[in-house]
């Protein structure tokens, strides 16, 4: 397993969020079980090196003004500006070795789907993750999901058809889709279309409401007749 290294300090009590984030630090807390909170800051450049290869799903070792304390963290949330995308706050989560956590495992698509292939449909990937418990040393880092087996516009892989290690418990609904198959887009609106019913091989004439003078005239002379009698 990768080792990830985060080196963080305290941060000041005089300085503002806004002042860190000026200075490419990112305001950062730190808690957990058993641990006392601590606000921390952590150099802009370092973490999102880390973060892009760690996730939210592999160990970091942080180590703490200079080493003097170091623990085992996951990165538990980011909160990112609306505009520019950047890191703007941490939370980062304390974790025992000796005891199992509660995480979502992001999925991975590999492999080419002989029904996009053969019948033009398309692999469509209805849950990003999937939650699971393990012990901090067991905890993978994604799930990879082989379409291959994906033959024609029926099939679909659930939660349970995954390959995970049996040190991992998965705690999503095991009977749920992770992974269908869809129908192009022409055979789909073919199937909800009406259905035509033919008469000897030919579709049905349209059906003609003949104008008839009489009838509206008639009409005419009912109105003129009450209009007569009202007054």
């Amino acid at each position: 397993m990768q080792t990830f290294v985060l080196e963080a300090e305290t941060r000041p009590e005089n300085v503002t969020p806004a002042v860190l984030r000026t200075r490419k630090q990112i305001p950062t807390v730190f808690y957990g079980k058993g641990v006392e909170n601590m606000h921390l800051t952590l150099p802009y450049k370092a973490f999102a090196a880390v973060y892009k290869k760690a996730g939210e799903t592999n160990l970091v070792d942080l180590q703490i003004d200079g080493g003097k304390k170091t623990m085992k963290v996951l990165v538990h949330m980011v909160q990112l500006h609306p505009v520019s995308d950047d890191f703007i706050h941490v939370d980062l989560i304390n974790v025992r070795m000796d005891q199992k956590l509660t995480t979502h495992v992001p999925v991975k698509l590999v492999g080419i789907a002989p029904a996009v292939k053969d019948f033009s449909g398309s692999v469509s990937l209805q849950m990003q993750e999937v939650e699971v418990r393990c012990l901090p040393a067991d905890l993978i880092h994604e799930i990879t999901i082989d379409v291959s087996s994906l033959k024609t516009l029926h099939d679909v892989i659930h939660v349970e058809d995954l390959q995970i290690p049996s040190t991992v418990e998965v705690l999503s609904d095991k009977q749920r889709t992770i992974v269908s198959v869809l129908a192009p887009k022409k055979e789909e609106e073919a199937s909800t279309s009406a259905p035509v019913t033919l008469v000897n091989g030919e579709p049905p004439a349209p059906t003609v409401v003949a104008f008839d003078p009489a009838k509206k005239e008639g009409k005419r002379e009912e109105k003129k007749e009450k209009k007569e009698d009202k007054k």
